[in-house]
């Protein structure tokens, strides 16, 4: 057989297989090569971003999540600060996707822009909870750490 990719006759049945084919038919046979423990992706963040590990990216999670659900009568204002707290935590997670140092810290800090427009925004909301305060002053503080 020359080349792999030849047609050749099986003498049993006659049937005709091209080489490739039975490659691939092998192939396909085969148990996939199980990932180690310390692999396995989870269900929302692929494997090679480890966004877990970064405080500042759960802490912005659970601004985000607060700031969901906080009931705001203005429509203005309500959708505003919900896009800039969505704003932090993709902007944080962004600046963990990036390799280079130059551009981690430009996307922590336009996700600090966001948490400080956030905070302006939380000043005229009347029955903000203190948690919510709390979380944002702890994500602006880490922000501005990681954008040095």
């Amino acid at each position: 057989m020359v080349g792999g990719a030849l047609t050749r006759i099986k003498t049993e049945g006659g049937e005709r297989l091209r080489e490739r084919e039975r490659v691939r038919l092998t192939t396909l046979k085969r148990d996939p090569m199980p990932l180690p423990e310390s692999a396995t992706p989870t269900a929302t963040v692929p494997a090679t971003v480890s966004l877990e590990r970064l405080d500042c990216f759960r802490v912005a999670r659970d601004f985000a999540r607060l700031a969901q659900r906080l009931p705001i009568a203005n429509q203005v204002l309500r959708d505003q600060f919900r896009r800039a707290s969505l704003s932090v935590l993709t902007n944080v997670a962004e600046g963990a996707g990036r390799v280079a140092r130059a551009d981690k810290r430009r996307c922590y800090a336009i996700a600090r822009g966001e948490a400080c427009e956030s905070a302006a925004l939380l000043d005229l909301i009347d029955d903000a909870p203190n948690e919510i305060g709390e979380l944002l002053s702890r994500v602006i503080a880490m922000l501005t750490r990681l954008a040095r």
